[in-house]
């Protein structure tokens, strides 16, 4: 009797063939750098491998993957990270710099599994390698965006939080009013008045210039209603304009003087606040 034969379709020497060509396929083919290492000595590398380092096949077969690093230092580091990685996990994943062949370099992610024999020992390892500097780059513009604005925030709230204390002194007060108070139109009586009151309210009144060249007022009262309810804050301004007051009023003050100033208006004011 004959004896069943195998197709070749189907021998087992077949299939193994065959699947040795799909892998060939894919590593040929694939869109990321593959390579192969052993004792970090580069024992193979696929065509994208190549494309990102700029050399050829024959040019990093045989080398110390060193020639891929910009430092010794970089070397060492990734190389007890890897393994201490693969020791722990079974594999390695990590990020970082490489050098080109034309020397400019760029940022990897690699993906670092080790092959193992028949005895389960580890006999090389498998880099997938994919360029990242793009993603890095905006990593970086993201963050310096971040901390520039942060900075901005912080320069802005130091400023407002200093001007609302300095706003807040006896002085400003005394220098708000010196304008007013050498107005012809004032009788001597009132004019002592005022100045005594400035002397003695003025931690307790705030005139806010909302068109000061250096700061925003409007700002300013804002800063300050935020932590001081009930203070008066007068918004002060010369060539008012039609929504002046309205602005005003909606950030936090509790009248609007415009210049030039009426007597009778400023005199309400300081009996209402400080009288």
């Amino acid at each position: 009797m004959d004896k069943p034969t195998t197709s070749d379709n189907t021998h087992p020497c077949a299939e193994l063939q065959r699947a040795k060509e799909r892998l060939k396929s894919i590593f040929d083919t694939a869109p990321v750098g593959i390579g192969g290492v052993q004792d970090r000595v580069i024992r193979e590398v696929n065509p994208f491998f190549c494309h990102i380092f700029g050399y050829t096949t024959d040019e990093l077969v045989g080398q110390d993957a060193r020639m891929l690093y910009p430092s010794d230092e970089e070397y060492e580091r990734i190389g007890k990270i890897k393994y201490e990685a693969i020791y722990q996990h079974g594999k390695g994943s990590l990020e970082t710099r490489l050098v080109r062949k034309d020397g400019s370099t760029f940022w990897e992610m690699a993906s670092i599994s080790p092959v193992r024999n028949n005895l389960d020992q580890i006999i090389h390892y498998i880099a997938i390698k994919d360029d990242i500097t793009e993603r890095k780059n905006i990593e970086q513009q993201l963050l310096e965006a971040k901390e520039k604005a942060e900075e901005s925030d912080r320069l802005k709230s130091a400023f407002l939080a200093n001007m609302s204390h300095e706003i807040r002194t006896p002085m400003n007060a005394i220098l708000g009013f010196s304008e007013i108070l050498q107005h012809e139109g004032i009788r001597p009586e009132d004019r002592q008045e005022y100045i005594r009151l400035t002397n003695d309210k003025g931690n307790d009144l705030i005139l806010m210039d909302i068109r000061m060249p250096e700061m925003n007022g409007l700002l300013a009262t804002e800063k300050i209603r935020s932590s001081d309810k009930d203070i008066p804050i007068i918004a002060l301004t010369a060539f008012a304009f039609a929504d002046d007051r309205e602005k005003s009023m909606q950030a936090g003050c509790s009248e609007h003087l415009a210049k030039p100033v009426k007597i009778e208006e400023l005199k309400r004011i300081l009996q209402k606040y400080l009288g």
